[in-house]
């Protein structure tokens, strides 16, 4: 599967539903093209996904793995080199990196009997971290 080039899609791991009209329509292009790479890969439903923005996270492989599939696509996880935090970090606009430090922070070391399940209970610390911040497309 093609990684998507990071600087294109710097903005979309930190853009939440209520800035959304603020996004060119280039970035919703690729975020749309992203989710729907992802969906296709891995099955998910799309109220999985919508519950899992506001917080309720099924213990869904489908789910788990779709988000996995993002941060692949994101070029921050590989099975072989594991998630890296600091492209994490890197990747975001510099008004973000502070939040994103304190999630990494509190929610590394990676741990899950699977890559996939890593990636979602990753996911289920940054919500509980950072709500506000927390987004997944």
């Amino acid at each position: 599967m093609k990684t998507i080039n990071l600087f294109s899609i710097v903005v979309l791991c930190c853009v939440h539903a209520s800035v959304q009209e603020d996004m060119s329509d280039q970035h919703k292009e690729i975020m749309q093209k992203l989710h729907n790479t992802c969906v296709q890969e891995t099955g998910v439903s799309e109220d999985a996904i919508s519950n899992a923005a506001k917080g309720t996270f099924a213990e869904d492989g489908k789910l788990s793995c779709y988000m996995k599939c993002l941060v692949v696509q994101l070029g921050v996880f590989s099975e072989e080199d594991g998630f890296d935090s600091e492209a994490f970090v890197e990747m975001v606009p510099d008004h973000m990196k502070e939040t994103m430090s304190e999630v990494v922070n509190k929610c590394t070391p990676l741990s899950g009997s699977t890559s996939c399940d890593k990636i979602f209970q990753f996911n289920k610390c940054f919500y509980n971290v950072n709500p506000q911040k927390f987004v997944i497309f």
